[in-house]
């Protein structure tokens, strides 16, 4: 696979969001694609993913037709955090 920069996924990601009308679109697409590819969504921005596989593209692509319709992003994720504790989500 080609070497990607995330910030170019994060984009057009962000772009899909904010065309469907979703007011956080650049929030939900660093989070997304963090948990798509389970890393840190504080310096993913600043990565260059030189192993970006089709399972992990397929798993976000995924995750962003959720937020698209609706689902709120904790529940994707599976956790939400409350002052810097995670708590798990039942489904």
């Amino acid at each position: 696979m080609p070497v990607t920069e995330a910030r170019e996924i994060l984009a057009v990601v962000a772009a899909r969001l904010a065309d469907a009308g979703i007011d956080t679109s650049q929030l939900d697409a660093r989070l997304l694609l963090a948990t798509a590819l389970q890393r840190d969504d504080a310096v993913l921005p600043h990565e260059t993913l030189d192993r970006w596989t089709a399972d992990e593209a397929a798993r976000l692509d995924g995750f962003v037709e959720r937020r698209i319709a609706g689902e709120p992003v904790s529940r994707i994720r599976g956790w939400r955090e409350f002052w810097s504790l995670r708590f798990m989500l039942s489904p």
